[in-house]
């Protein structure tokens, strides 16, 4: 026996279709909301390249200054070799050369084309503040230790991580030789730098593997410590800063 279904009010319809009824403000609102994160979005990462772009600019241009300050400051030592004012300033230069050099690496990578070029000439500045003191420890009988150190920081393979990490460890221990003595110069040769005048250093010194350290035209051997340099710098016992 079927069951009498129960009239359906007129009002009571309405109601329920009422609530039914898409809210199409709420739709709207979600829509506008979803672009708006979007565009965010895009706006965002556009702004981030922006920084990005406009601090390689601004780092490009420190170097470009810094660069013309070298060369400045190599003629005047050039003219004035036994001017200490300029030696210092020159070395200061370099120094900050080299800070920046190594912000692009971190920023760019090591193996940048662009990083690479501007590494280029900053090795061929180094190599010309060597070749001043050289003149400078002749012309004005003073005394310098002079470091060279081939590294390299490539780390593709496992070999090449082992030398980085190696590099690194030697890197640490020639840095506190440099700020303990007055008159110890470090000049770092990078691996990925390929100019006829770092060929014919290596060749001069006969490193035909990285890292190497070079003190006073000496190859040394395994370093693991500083005082493994030390009695290698003639300077070592004038004095300390």
């Amino acid at each position: 026996m079927k069951k009498n279904i129960p009239a359906i009010d007129k009002k009571d319809m309405e109601a329920v279709l009422k609530e039914r009824k898409i809210d199409w403000n709420r739709v709207l609102l979600a829509f506008l909301i979803g672009n708006l994160v979007f565009f965010i979005g895009i706006m965002l990462g556009y702004f981030i390249g922006q920084v990005a772009k406009s601090s390689a600019i601004s780092i490009e241009d420190d170097i470009k200054n810094e660069f013309i300050n070298l060369e400045v400051q190599s003629q005047i030592l050039d003219k004035y070799p036994c001017s200490e004012t300029a030696l210092d300033q020159l070395s200061f230069r370099l120094d900050e050369v080299g800070k920046i050099v190594d912000t692009l690496e971190k920023r760019r990578g090591v193996d940048h084309p662009d990083v690479l070029k501007i590494k280029s000439l900053y090795t061929l500045f180094e190599i010309k503040h060597a070749l001043l003191l050289e003149q400078r420890m002749k012309d004005c009988k003073e005394q310098y230790d002079v470091i060279w150190f081939f590294y390299s920081n490539a780390e593709k393979t496992k070999e090449e991580k082992e030398i980085r990490d190696q590099s690194q460890k030697l890197g640490f221990i020639l840095s506190y030789l440099r700020n303990k003595y007055n008159f110890v110069r470090v000049y770092s040769i990078d691996a990925s730098i390929h100019l006829p005048v770092t060929s014919v250093l290596r060749e001069s010194f006969n490193v035909t593997r990285y890292p190497a350290v070079v003190v006073n035209d000496r190859l040394l051997g395994e370093i693991e410590k500083s005082e493994d340099v030390e009695p290698f710098l003639r300077t070592a016992t004038l004095t300390t800063k």
